[in-house]
């Protein structure tokens, strides 16, 4: 038993788990080993597992729209794959290929809901190191759509303000659970859950044209937005591109909490907004706690991440062949399709994670 114990401490997520939590694990996983070349699941398969890997190293490709895989990530031991159907199911959005021999573990959906159940501690601790590695992908993903719009200065991007003015934030106070209940977003938690927001969080108003917070700031806090709306912005070449519109029920501004490095995007008001904020030691301790509503918090960040994930992959796919389109017809031939000379827009590449309002009312 030590041996297996001393596999599943090799996951670098898991590498602190006692005896009891590493036998819950064993309970429910499944050790497969692939060869090199060996395909683990394919883009558009319905199955609703996570891999860890132990051992080896496998590739992340998405088909394009001529039917050629674009390689998106090359990922190592220690780090998950899969979890974007496990946490949130969809058919597979990429193919996963073994580059090298490769032991992987698996962890199905169900067995993921047991492991939140009987061996909370082993799920928190899962659930941290799918966050972690969903946000450095985020951030790789992200820079190399930035590398793909630099490459196409031609063209304009999408503009917002050009010097928003900085924050002004109104407010502080604490809502009652009483509250809290009453605001649209927040209707359908659990009373437990509206006293903790109620006395880990402050309501914060900003004005139109006010600053949440700035790209390259340190993030020490993020919001839970009750009313308004905010655009999240970020500047190139001098000019400020929109990425996003959110609206109520959106938690905007916690990738800097989780990987503690300088804020990616900046979010602005474009309404008077209401914004329940939450500092980096509360987020700290619902992302280390093992409580229901800590697990089901960082099952939301999680499948936020996953969202903003698949749209930044899929983002870069259209760039990559945007360009090859371009440069093609620079070359004599004709683009594949007709939108080939269309503005480049990173509408859907959101630097900031966010969740979807219905994806918190659980």
């Amino acid at each position: 038993m030590s041996g297996k114990r001393d596999v599943i401490r090799r996951i670098r997520p898991l590498a602190q788990l006692g005896d009891a939590d590493c036998d819950a694990m064993l309970s429910l996983i499944k050790a497969r080993r692939g060869a090199a070349g060996d395909v683990l699941f394919a883009e558009g398969d319905a199955t609703t597992s996570l891999l860890v890997i132990a051992e080896g190293h496998l590739a992340v490709r998405v088909r394009g729209s001529d039917g050629a895989p674009v390689d998106v990530a090359s990922l190592g031991p220690g780090e998950v794959v899969g979890e974007m159907a496990a946490f949130d199911p969809s058919p597979r959005s990429a193919t996963v290929v073994a580059r090298a021999p490769t032991l992987v573990v698996e962890l199905t959906r169900e067995a993921l809901g047991h492991l939140r159940k009987d061996a909370p501690f082993a799920a928190a601790a899962l659930h941290r190191g799918v966050v972690a590695d969903l946000a450095r992908r985020l951030r790789e993903v992200n820079a190399r759509i930035e590398r793909q719009l630099d490459g196409a200065s031609a063209r304009s991007p999408r503009l917002s303000m050009a010097n928003p003015p900085p924050s002004r934030a109104r407010g502080g106070s604490s809502l009652t659970a009483q509250q809290l209940r009453a605001q649209p977003a927040l209707r359908d938690y659990a009373d437990a859950d509206l006293e903790l927001l109620s006395r880990a969080t402050a309501l914060r108003a900003f004005g139109p044209k006010e600053v949440l917070f700035e790209e390259g700031t340190v993030g020490d806090s993020c919001f839970l937005l009750l009313q308004g709306e905010v655009d999240v912005v970020r500047k190139a070449h001098d000019k400020v591109r929109i990425l996003a519109s959110l609206r109520a029920g959106a938690l905007v501004g916690q990738l800097a909490l989780i990987d503690r490095a300088p804020r990616s995007a900046s979010v602005v008001a474009c309404a008077p907004t209401y914004a329940l904020e939450l500092g980096q030691d509360m987020f700290d301790r619902l992302m280390q706690a093992c409580s229901p509503m800590a697990l089901r918090f960082q099952e939301q960040v999680a499948i936020a991440g996953i969202r903003q994930l698949r749209s930044a992959t899929a983002r870069v796919v259209a760039l990559i062949e945007q360009r090859n389109d371009a440069d093609a017809y620079l070359h004599g031939a004709r683009p594949s399709g007709d939108d080939w000379d269309a503005p480049i827009d990173a509408g859907e590449a959101v630097l900031e994670l966010a969740i979807d309002p219905k994806s918190l009312r659980r």
